[in-house]
């Protein structure tokens, strides 16, 4: 993935919006807007969360469905350039990731070695036919004949 900054996909975002609202002649919708820029549904809605709180776009809503436009496009000039951040970010998740692997692949070997090998494992029912094989159960009628 591309690096990018809070800048970068806000400008991104808003071109969107204004593409789409063009092309369509209707106030398009985040699902529109991933489309477009080839977005995750998720990552789009981060952004657009971010626009929507600095007044950058506005959402109109209705019963049914949420329409997005361009309010104060001019605050966009505001946001963090910093691409260092996002990087910051991507490995702090990577090591994070890579965190949870090994502690994954610590409680696998645990857990292997605390089971017995396959062939030693036995079902209950094998375990409960095994413990009356031998033994004759009492008769019904007390006859012992």
């Amino acid at each position: 993935m591309a690096k990018s900054s809070e800048y970068t996909d806000g400008h991104l975002a808003v071109a969107a919006i204004r593409i789409l609202e063009h092309r369509n002649r209707i106030l398009p919708r985040e699902e529109d807007v991933a489309e477009l820029l080839g977005w995750h549904i998720d990552h789009t809605r981060v952004i657009l969360r971010g626009l929507r709180d600095r007044k950058i776009i506005e959402e109109i809503r209705s019963a049914h469905d949420l329409r997005l436009k361009v309010g104060q496009h001019l605050d966009l000039e505001e946001l963090d350039r910093d691409e260092e951040d996002a990087d910051l970010i991507r490995r702090e998740m990577a090591e994070f990731q890579a965190k949870i692997e090994a502690e994954q692949s610590a409680l696998d070997e645990l857990f292997q070695a605390s089971q017995p090998p396959e062939h030693e494992q036995k079902t209950k029912l094998q375990r409960e036919y095994e413990r009356y094989r031998g033994h004759k159960p009492p008769n019904p009628f007390g006859d012992e004949g």
